[in-house]
């Protein structure tokens, strides 16, 4: 069964159905609304799925960002240099790659597709990349294939952390099992809790936009928010999310994440 993506008007589209990615990308945009922003949402993947459906899995340091306008002439994709540190599973890339995702500015032109991840130079990512063509995204179920090296403080003690662009941290089970945790975010190195914010309240929590345009702003960054003393945790360490790629350490699923 393919990945099922619910837009914004109620319109559902089944990626087994399409015969050119982008084409059907490109309609679907067009008839859901006459803005320049729409969204869409990916269903819920176990993370065994993320890693089986990745053709490619590799950690690396954003280097360059360039947009630019599409075959079609009517979407943006953003386009991300990559240097390639850690090849974790798939073919050999090479030292550096690149990696497409929808939304961005070019001139007047500018759209924004929510639940599409973006970068910024110097962001450190393990990356989750599917096979063949991609709607928005090249990482497996968009953000949920993409997750970000960040620094924080834990009980007094610096660590990285892995967490989703949706995110979710990893962590671990108290039976050692990797798992996502309760939605947080980082502001300053120090953890801030999101998951008692609704996805609306945290779309709602904006300050500056990320990407302008002719018909205004049509993604927005959000607002900092309070540090919040968190609860314990056993995040998960890189060396934990390889021996997970590997197939060595299993997983919660789903339907049991966050108890």
């Amino acid at each position: 069964m393919g990945e099922e993506f619910y837009f914004s008007r109620g319109v559902a589209l089944n990626w087994n159905y399409c015969k050119a990615s982008r084409w059907a990308f490109v309609l679907v945009a067009a008839l859901a609304t006459q803005e320049a922003a729409w969204s869409a949402t990916v269903r819920k993947l176990e993370l065994t799925e993320v890693r089986d459906r990745a053709e490619s899995i590799f950690a690396g340091t954003v280097t360059g960002i360039t947009q630019r306008v599409g075959d079609t002439g009517k979407m943006v994709w953003t386009d991300y240099a990559i240097e390639v540190d850690d090849l974790l599973k798939g073919p050999a890339r090479g030292a550096s790659t690149t990696l497409s995702f929808a939304g961005g500015t070019v001139g007047d032109l500018s759209i924004g597709v929510s639940d599409v991840p973006h970068l910024s130079v110097g962001d450190r990512c393990v990356f989750f990349v599917a096979s063949g063509e991609h709607l928005a995204a090249p990482t497996v179920g968009w953000g949920q294939g993409l997750y970000r090296i960040q620094e924080a403080r834990t009980e007094d003690t610096s660590r990285q952390l892995l967490i989703s662009f949706d995110g979710e941290p990893l962590q671990l089970a108290e039976d050692g099992r990797l798992l996502r945790g309760p939605t947080i975010q980082i502001e300053g190195g120090e953890i801030v809790e999101t998951a008692h914010l609704t996805a609306e309240a945290r779309r709602q929590r904006v300050s500056e936009p990320v990407w302008t345009g002719a018909s205004g702003e049509v993604a927005l960054q959000p607002a900092p928010l309070a540090a919040q003393a968190p609860p314990a945790r056993r995040f998960a360490s890189y060396d934990d999310l390889k021996l997970f790629i590997s197939g060595a350490l299993g997983a919660v699923p789903t339907r049991a994440d966050h108890r």
